[in-house]
């Protein structure tokens, strides 16, 4: 059982040192291919295609994945690349396009895909971590979609078809340094040049969102209770250390009487701290 495959990729960032890299999401997407030949399908003329700068040294680590080329369409880094890669699959006409669901860096809008999808006429299905069976006879494919809160589903969905990979997948193999060496980047030529994209505003590294605070829970700690109780916040005490257990009586006292946790009712008359 043969398919062609094409599998698009795209550089990284890291997002501590911020050099370049392959990126995580297509490199799972080339993991899902490069696996389908230990389940009987065999990936006729394997494809890995990439819009972008041909010297660029993190595509080797693609080629130390196992692969013995990959083809590049010249385009600048601020350059939309959805004409030259529709001319290219346009031309290849591959029954199964694999990629991330977004680029690590650039635009990273997540938009490619589904222009892609739109020009090409093809099925698109999103964010899913395995391909499950291929029939390219009958033009049928089963895959698994990831859900939020770690549900899963069986979709089918029509070949030719692009799917886009998501996070979840298995983890890409480590790239081989011998591998990566003897492998070639092919630059390709295309009729249809990559155009300048309308840039607005600035561009700038993406900071981290914050975290949204989850409520306390009801059984929180002793102090988190006495403010919820008392309705001020804890603190301002003073730390009774080698002291008479007189003295650490009344202190205890004031506090408690202090917070009006002492109801004059329950208290003894001849109540004497310390006594």
């Amino acid at each position: 059982m043969t398919i062609d495959i094409t599998v698009l990729i795209g550089t990284g960032r890291h997002p501590v040192s911020g050099r370049a890299r392959r990126a995580s999401n297509d490199a799972r997407a080339l993991e899902l291919a490069l696996t389908l030949a230990g389940r009987g399908v065999t990936p006729t003329g394997l494809q890995v295609l990439h819009a972008g700068d041909p010297a660029e040294p993190a595509l080797r680590a693609y080629l130390g994945m196992g692969i013995p080329a990959l083809h590049v369409l010249p385009a600048d880094a601020d350059s939309d690349v959805l004409p030259p890669l529709l001319a290219a699959l346009r031309r290849r006409r591959p029954q199964l396009i694999l990629t991330g669901v977004r680029s690590e860096c650039g635009w990273s809008g997540g938009c490619l895909p589904y222009l892609l999808a739109e020009n090409l006429g093809l099925t698109l299905v999103p964010n899913i971590d395995a391909i499950i069976n291929l029939d390219p006879q009958g033009g049928m494919a089963e895959l698994r979609q990831v859900h939020p809160r770690g549900r899963r589903r069986l979709l089918q969905a029509a070949l030719p078809l692009l799917a886009m990979v998501d996070p979840a997948a298995p983890a890409p193999r480590q790239s081989a340094f011998a591998r990566a060496r003897r492998g070639r980047v092919i630059e390709e030529a295309c009729s249809a040049a990559a155009v300048p994209a309308i840039m607005p505003g600035t561009v700038r590294p993406a900071r981290q969102r914050p975290r949204r605070l989850q409520p306390l829970p009801a059984a929180g700690s002793a102090a988190d209770r006495l403010q919820a109780l008392t309705g001020t916040a804890s603190g301002g005490g003073r730390v009774l250390d080698a002291v008479s257990a007189e003295e650490a009586a009344q202190a205890i006292y004031d506090y408690l009487a202090g917070h009006g946790l002492l109801a004059a009712a329950g208290r003894p008359p001849d109540f004497v701290p310390g006594g």
